[in-house]
């Protein structure tokens, strides 16, 4: 398998964790911009210590800059980039800081002592859900951190998603964790469909927020609420033509799974689309590049396709499977109700 997302042009620039490094740094300090404004920058001008010359060359081997002559210039490819990614670079950077920490301080414990791992690792104290709990200003700042990863993921998602989906025009979709509505407003997009996002507090009051200025048609409605309490069939817009689970359902044990699962096939009207895109385990193929070390912390909780397919088709559902090309094992199971 060859580890690259075709819509995340930005994770060619984060194959190493040296190049990563020093390119967050480029970025931080405003070198990255200086460059791209003035065109190129004399390498003696970088206003860096003699001893840390080493640092343009760090740059140039992750495909960053080039020297020409005596000036640092952006690549081409880089260049052509750094425009639009530049905030899926910070987000996908920031998180890549913290899982490196982790597990560089904490891989005995991950593949040994996975409990104790989760109580001490940065990257579960970051996706903390109990701080979502509520819509004051504390806990909307600890949430928007992870909503702002999770919807850059999701962005260059999205379109392999939805091109394995059939829905009819003006479907009704309840998405179950759909963070601030990126998922849903492709859904909208693409099928005309009604999309509600159920989601915690303050998750939900930054995707409104996100959201305001989508025409209507690409807007989804929000509802904050526990999605365990499982009164989906309540909310309105019920029954549902498709409840759709994107990158939630590993976060739960398997009774938990299950008894989602159960919710969702009950809220379904007759016909309807249970519909699970979930990250699948690690594969043995090829050198693991560091943007995708930022799965490492949650490997243990990815599941095989074969677990979601099994799971529905024991709730009376007809199973279909696609395997969309987002440079990582990735799977989308459909379970319709009979």
């Amino acid at each position: 398998m060859t580890y690259r997302n075709p819509n995340a042009p930005e994770d060619a620039f984060l194959e190493t964790f040296a190049g990563a490094m020093a390119l967050e740094l480029g970025m931080r300090r405003g070198l990255l911009d200086r460059i791209a404004l003035d065109g190129a920058v004399p390498i003696d001008q970088v206003n860096l210590r003699a001893e840390a010359a080493f640092f343009p060359v760090l740059l140039q081997r992750a495909g960053i800059v080039e020297q020409v002559v005596d000036t640092l210039k952006l690549t081409d490819e880089f260049a052509g980039i750094w425009p639009h990614r530049r905030a899926a670079l910070a987000h996908k950077l920031r998180f890549l800081k913290a899982v490196s920490v982790d597990l560089a301080m904490g891989m005995s414990d991950l593949v040994g002592d996975l409990p104790k791992f989760m109580k001490h690792a940065h990257t579960f104290d970051i996706f903390d859900y109990g701080k979502s709990m509520n819509t004051d200003p504390a806990a909307l700042e600890a949430t928007q951190i992870w909503c702002d990863y999770v919807a850059i993921l999701t962005e260059t998602e999205a379109p392999e998603i939805v091109a394995a989906l059939d829905l009819d025009p003006g479907a009704r979709v309840l998405e179950i964790g759909g963070n601030v509505g990126v998922m849903g407003a492709a859904i909208m997009t693409a099928f005309g469909a009604e999309v509600t996002v159920l989601d915690l507090p303050a998750v939900c009051t930054l995707g409104q927020r996100r959201n305001a200025e989508r025409a209507s048609g690409a807007r989804p409605s929000f509802v904050m609420g526990d999605a365990r309490d499982g009164e989906w069939d309540e909310l309105p817009g019920a029954p549902w033509d498709a409840v759709m689970f994107k990158s939630v359902l590993h976060d739960w044990p398997e009774a938990d799974r299950l008894k989602l699962l159960d919710h969702a096939v009950a809220a379904l009207a007759p016909g309807g689309h249970v519909i699970v895109a979930e990250r699948g385990p690690l594969q043995a193929t090829g050198p693991l590049p560091f943007w995708l070390t930022a799965d490492l912390v949650f490997a243990p909780f990815y599941q095989p396709a074969e677990w979601y397919a099994d799971a529905l088709a024991a709730r009376g559902c007809n199973v279909v499977q696609s395997a969309p090309d987002l440079g990582l094992p990735f799977h989308i199971t459909v379970g319709t109700k009979t």
